[in-house]
């Protein structure tokens, strides 16, 4: 049985009488009621026995229930633990339909009440129950927890108004004591705080802890996840963030294009790219332009293409220049990306190509990108010089004034 109930008298009093005939007489006894001191108390049958409880504080509603099988006994609980039991315990009771009376024992004060002043109940009665089989203790908790985390009141073991302790859990911005007493979130300084991407839960829309989503940061390899964007490897795989690779047909890593470039094979004409190195290697004729490897090529002619990627190797010959009085390499070049060849006038610095095809009677088409850091007004800088080693009068330059 199970029943809540709020007082305004202390002292006796029934609270359930149950008998084999309506004016309370007949085989009766009294169950459940109350000590002339105001105590609870419950009682069993055959032999005769009781589980006296606290006294219940007026004007305060106070969950009472009992229990009972042979094998545990009859055992009482107040507000949905334990005070006490009987332990092995039979119950002579009748083998006929009983009569349940609530707050009186009508004239049936010689019933058997062991402990109880029959009489009258002063107070308040609801939520009368009977099951007909022995609840649990945690289903005792549960009927108790169920009425006070509905009550508007912050009572029990709640953190906060109907929430917290046994009761749901809190949301933010309510009092908590324990990180268990928020939904999904930190406990700090006794309050539910917000969700963030590094409080160690998950939430915040979060795939694992503090990665993932559209909140965090990707996650790491072995996390779980529920799409690419969620993984650092952008690789989500069965619900889990794999590790990189060169043939998992997603462009992650170090790739500049989908499994190539970086640390992975080079990539193909019109496939993305940073560097030269990212498209070809050797002799051939792909090059790293404005982000795209692209095929160099022109109409007619032989031709030449120094990209200056960190060495002066032409990528159409192989043919190297040597570098005089150390010229540098520098990042980023025209395209964003690379290197680009930085020369120090007052060091003499400059790339010779010691053995070439001579420009002399022929056309030509000479191209490059520059980007001054010193113009002295007046002064002639050269870009581009081919000289006839047999004729010191032959020469040919390209040069800038400043």
């Amino acid at each position: 049985m199970s029943l809540w109930v709020k007082r305004t008298l202390t002292g006796g009093g029934t609270l359930v009488h149950y008998s084999t005939q309506t004016d309370g007489q007949g085989r009766c006894a009294v169950p459940i009621g109350f000590s002339p001191a105001g105590q609870i108390i419950a009682t069993a049958l055959g032999p005769n026995n009781q589980v006296t409880g606290p006294v219940l504080s007026a004007n305060t509603w106070t969950h009472i229930a009992t229990t009972y099988s042979q094998t545990n006994g009859l055992s009482l609980y107040v507000n949905g633990t334990s005070v006490g039991s009987t332990a092995l315990q039979s119950n002579d009771v009748p083998g006929i339909v009983i009569i349940l009376t609530l707050g009186n024992s009508l004239s049936g004060g010689g019933c058997n009440s062991q402990s109880i002043a029959t009489g009258t109940f002063y107070g308040y009665l609801d939520e009368f129950r009977v099951y007909s089989r022995e609840l649990s203790a945690r289903e005792i908790f549960a009927l108790f927890v169920d009425k006070t985390c509905r009550d508007g009141i912050m009572n029990g073991n709640e953190t906060d108004i109907d929430c917290g302790g046994s009761c749901p859990t809190c949301a933010v911005g309510k009092k908590c004591t324990l990180t268990k007493d928020c939904n999904n979130v930190q406990c700090i300084n006794d309050i539910c705080a917000n969700a963030t991407c590094n409080d160690a839960i998950k939430n915040n829309g979060e795939t694992d802890a503090d990665c993932g989503g559209s909140n965090c940061s990707p996650c790491g390899t072995g996390k779980a996840c529920s799409g690419a964007r969620d993984c650092v490897s952008k690789s989500c795989a069965s619900g889990i963030c794999k590790d990189k690779t060169c043939d998992d047909r997603i462009m992650n890593g170090d790739e500049t294009d989908i499994d190539c470039g970086g640390s992975c094979p080079v990539c193909g004409v019109y496939q993305m790219c940073k560097v030269d190195l990212d498209c070809a290697t050797g002799n051939n004729s792909i090059a790293c332009l404005y982000g795209y490897c692209q095929p160099v090529a022109y109409s007619n002619g032989t031709y030449s293409f120094w990209p200056m990627e960190n060495n002066a190797v032409d990528i159409i010959s192989g043919l190297n220049g040597e570098a005089v009085n150390s010229p540098t390499y520098v990042t980023p070049g025209i395209a964003g990306g690379g290197y680009a060849l930085k020369l120090i006038r007052n060091n003499s610095q400059y790339i010779t190509i010691p053995a070439y095809k001579s420009f002399v009677n022929t056309s030509f088409t000479v191209e490059m990108w520059i980007y001054p850091t010193i113009l002295s007004s007046g002064e002639l800088f050269g870009l581009f010089t081919q000289c006839d080693t047999e004729s010191a009068d032959h020469s040919l330059q390209m040069m800038i004034r400043g």
